[in-house]
């Protein structure tokens, strides 16, 4: 039911897709909520950059299909979704150079709503040398997807190109 000020009413429209449409779950760091997403049998969203290494993420999703399968569900179609950020240039030490202080200014804006997710120049290095945050030429970038999806177990990608107040 739709509540408007002057009314009850109801949906006009009725969802094609059965049982209903997908339902994403987003889980950080907690093996509960990767747990709970798939024994639900939903599709899982993440942050890669916020786990300290692609082990770490890896092992949350081997929860997430291991409870989809315990559940019943096809965790063959079940898809968890990365989102990362990307900058594609000429050279890795370009992109870093050209990238790090948009994504600084980023976690600059993070940190004013949350002081403790505030990343250092250092850990912003950091990750994109270990593709946390995917940057380099065209080569590299592709390598470092197929890399998150052979070895962090991410099927989806979901990119932000434009960060951190970088023109356009």
């Amino acid at each position: 039911m739709v509540r408007r000020a002057d009314q009850l009413s109801r949906p006009i429209l009725k969802p094609v897709q059965r049982p209903h449409p997908p339902i994403w779950v987003g889980a950080k760091r907690s093996e509960e909520t990767f747990r709970w997403a798939g024994e639900m049998g939903y599709d899982l969203m993440t942050v890669p950059f916020v786990h300290p290494t692609t082990d770490a993420l890896h092992d949350l999703i081997k929860i997430y299909r291991g409870a989809l399968a315990k559940s019943g569900h096809d965790f063959v179609r079940r898809e968890a979704l990365g989102k990362f950020h990307i900058y594609v240039s000429d050279s890795f030490e370009r992109g870093m150079r050209e990238a790090a202080p948009f994504m600084k200014n980023y976690s600059d804006l993070h940190h004013a709503a949350d002081p403790s997710r505030r990343l250092t120049e250092r850990d912003i290095g950091s990750d994109m040398a270990r593709g946390f945050i995917i940057v380099g030429d065209p080569e590299r970038c592709s390598d470092t997807i197929q890399r998150w999806h052979e070895e962090g177990g991410i099927t989806t990608f979901s990119a932000t190109f434009h960060f951190g107040g970088m023109p356009q």
